[in-house]
């Protein structure tokens, strides 16, 4: 297979996109606005590089063999090359909604060879890369790699990559990643958190469901501030602007990652493809093997009012939590107003241990399906073992309320002196058309 030489400006360190989710978000929507840029290099929505096998196969003895690297790419990304069959059965791409996510194993392969040979016999073992760690090596690798094995143009002399980090961990991606900039679609604190319980209740049904409801929680209490010295390199973008003000989000987006102005930046695709997902978002998840109607499936964005739309899950005192610890998101993000603020945020505080303590309406809900369930597995379903597991989880239940609020106490505690990610985008703002950044859309060089 015959390969094109690669760009100087492709074998430098690239600037490297994290996308981050916020509860239900739109990230993976976020990603497809993105993806047809021709600064663009990016891989498909669920390749997600956050992975233990990563730092063990840095910690392990794998010599100087760029073959092992190879191997470790090939099984620790398998859906590079082939759609996730259980976790994203729902989503495709083409005008025909027919085809399926992931590019030649063969192809990208000869692909990342081709791109080590332009370094040092050894890299990324005995001679990295200037500017580089291990992990944006490794990461820079696979996404040039993937673009030439989907037959995209490399040609421009600002690529950026877009990665779906999706997870966020202040400590983890500063020590790996010093250079990321990231990028979080961020959404109304009540709706995406409902909207994530909903997918868990129904959509999942993933049990331990207190498991589900705590760790949600945190995640996305772990990325409403950043620390201080990297607060410059993270911006927040609402998911509301996303749909109703696209143009204006993605103009303004596209002027923080200092990327040329493209019409695509307006149509949702993956590989240069149109991307369709169920409508709603995952409203239901499907069986492996099992094909969502036609019906069912958009892609792109559409007009809506989201203060119209019911919290199903929220109860006051989970309500109450949220804004206790995004109280500064709800201003910053343009969710609530700014008045009595100060009175506002003295009440919150004082009452927060009490609120973490206090049992919920999520709380309750996800302790009877839990309860429901370890009652169902019972296979001696007497009076007496009934009761000794409901007596049981009550206890389990006390104990599990204590561990997480100490858990989120230190997580606030943590979070002392960081920054509440600033909007790359506001309502009331007017992006500018830079006319002379003006390109004609160039999806088609994405396209294999």
């Amino acid at each position: 297979m015959t390969l094109k030489a690669i760009p100087t400006s492709y074998l430098q360190p690239l600037q490297i996109v994290g996308i981050v989710y916020w509860g239900r978000s739109g990230t993976i929507l976020l990603h497809s606005l993105l993806d047809s840029h021709p600064d663009v290099l990016s891989c498909n929505a669920y390749f997600w590089l956050y992975s233990s096998k990563m730092d063990e196969f840095v910690a392990s003895d794998h010599g100087s063999c760029p073959k092992k690297l190879l191997s470790f790419v090939c099984e620790a990304f398998p859906y590079l090359f082939v759609h996730w069959p259980t976790f994203f059965p729902e989503m495709f791409r083409g005008p025909n909604r027919d085809l399926r996510f992931g590019t030649d194993r063969a192809r990208f392969l000869a692909c990342f060879e081709e791109y080590l040979s332009y370094f040092p016999e050894g890299t990324p073992f005995t001679h990295l890369p200037k500017g580089h760690t291990f992990h944006s090596f490794v990461l820079q690798a696979i996404h040039v790699a993937y673009a030439m094995a989907q037959g995209q143009e490399l040609r421009s002399e600002n690529p950026t990559i877009i990665w779906q980090t999706h997870f966020w961990q202040a400590d983890y991606f500063r020590e790996r990643f010093p250079n990321l900039r990231l990028l979080s679609a961020v959404r109304n604190p009540y709706k995406g958190y409902d909207a994530w319980q909903l997918r868990g209740f129904v959509d999942q049904r993933v049990p331990p469901f207190w498991f589900y409801h705590t760790v949600k929680f945190r995640q996305m209490m772990e990325f409403v501030k950043v620390p201080l010295d990297i607060a410059s390199r993270c911006r927040a973008i609402r998911f509301e602007d996303i749909h109703n003000r696209t143009e204006d989000a993605m103009r303004a987006i596209a002027k923080w990652l200092n990327i040329r102005w493209d019409d695509c930046l307006l149509e949702s695709t993956f590989d240069g493809e149109p991307y369709w997902g169920v409508r709603g978002g995952c409203l239901r998840m499907l069986e492996e093997g099992q094909v969502a109607p036609v019906e069912a499936l958009v892609t792109g964005t559409r007009k809506f009012d989201e203060s119209k739309m019911e919290l199903k899950y929220l109860g006051l005192i989970d309500r109450l939590r949220l804004r206790t610890f995004c109280e500064d998101a709800f201003e910053n993000w343009g969710y609530s107003a700014v008045s009595n603020r100060t009175l506002r945020m003295s009440l919150l505080r004082i009452s927060r241990s009490v609120l973490l303590f206090l049992p919920s309406k999520l709380d309750r809900l996800s302790y009877l399906e839990d309860l429901r369930l370890e009652l169902k597995q019972l296979t001696e379903k007497s009076v007496l073992n009934r009761a000794r597991v409901v007596a049981n989880s009550l206890v389990k239940f006390v104990s599990d309320k204590l561990s997480f609020r100490k858990e989120m106490i230190e997580l606030s505690n943590k979070q002392t002196g960081w920054r509440t990610i600033e909007p790359v985008f506001t309502p009331n703002q007017v992006v500018a058309d830079e006319c002379e950044n003006h390109v004609p859309t160039l999806q088609a060089s994405k396209a294999a």
